[in-house]
């Protein structure tokens, strides 16, 4: 991660989303239980109802209580398929995965060379996108075992603009919004976050007055390499407050210098 932060670590590795997920959520895991629940408050369900979970909101409650104890395991493999992320609880009746996307910026340039770039880069999100609708609702199927009885949350990890696509791909198709009913029926709900909301989800916790110093430092962290990996939704400006329209969200930021105390 810290290779990567300094720019040591060649492009077409930097560009892999295991790189992503193992840097990301392999430090997120020494935080504490709270740290996590913190960035899963931007999580919505497009799904259920005004994009929330009563359940979910449970499921924070006892995480931000500090009742629940995550285990991380990473890329575990289960009925011959491999998601991402896979949280457990021991003693507890929950199960988070989490899948993560990400395609890879710009670097070229030239202009031609940057133009056909970015025709590439829209093939591949195309692509990706028709992949993941079918990937997500697998892997939520495949842990929806009636003999679990647990409550599950699979949510899509990505950039702001490809979640809002395969979410919508879902949506829009009848037969997988078939099972997406039917995986409700079995206390497994669907959900979305964008790596934009997670780097404004760390602001906010690092310049709240209850983040303490171990978590303060795993948080800055966090916001370094999002900016490195061009995913912290253009977290660099001045003004306390200003509102940029991203996919019809309206984004309100914070000085970054709020939180260089935790660097001292």
């Amino acid at each position: 991660m810290w290779a990567e932060i300094h720019k040591k670590i060649p492009s077409d590795l930097a560009g892999l989303e295991d790189m992503l997920t193992g840097n990301f959520f392999g430090l997120l895991q020494y935080g504490s239980p709270q740290l996590l629940a913190s960035l899963l408050e931007a999580v919505s369900f497009p799904f259920n109802k005004d994009n929330r979970s009563m359940e979910f909101e449970a499921f924070l409650a006892l995480l931000r209580s500090g009742d629940l104890k995550p285990r991380y395991h990473f890329w575990p493999y289960h009925k011959g398929n491999c998601i991402d992320l896979l949280i457990t609880f021991p003693d507890a009746e929950y199960l988070l995965g989490i899948e993560v996307k990400y395609l890879s910026g710009i670097s070229g340039n030239d202009p031609m060379e940057a133009e056909m770039d970015t025709q590439h880069l829209e093939k591949e999100r195309l692509e990706e996108v028709g992949k993941s609708k079918h990937q997500l609702l697998k892997y939520a199927r495949d842990y929806s075992e009636p003999e679990n009885n647990r409550t599950a949350f699979f949510i899509l990890w990505a950039p702001i603009d490809m979640a809002a696509d395969i979410m919508t791909g879902i949506s829009n198709t009848g037969s997988q919004m078939k099972i997406v009913d039917d995986l409700k029926t079995k206390k497994v709900f669907l959900g979305q976050m964008s790596w934009q909301k997670a780097a404004i989800q760390l602001q906010k916790t690092a310049a709240g007055k209850d983040a303490d110093l171990l978590n303060g430092k795993i948080i800055l962290d966090l916001i370094d390499y999002l900016k490195i990996k061009q995913l912290d939704g253009f977290v660099r400006f001045d003004d306390d407050a200003i509102p940029i329209s991203l996919n019809e969200t309206i984004l309100h930021f914070h000085k970054i210098k709020k939180f260089h105390s935790f660097h001292e």
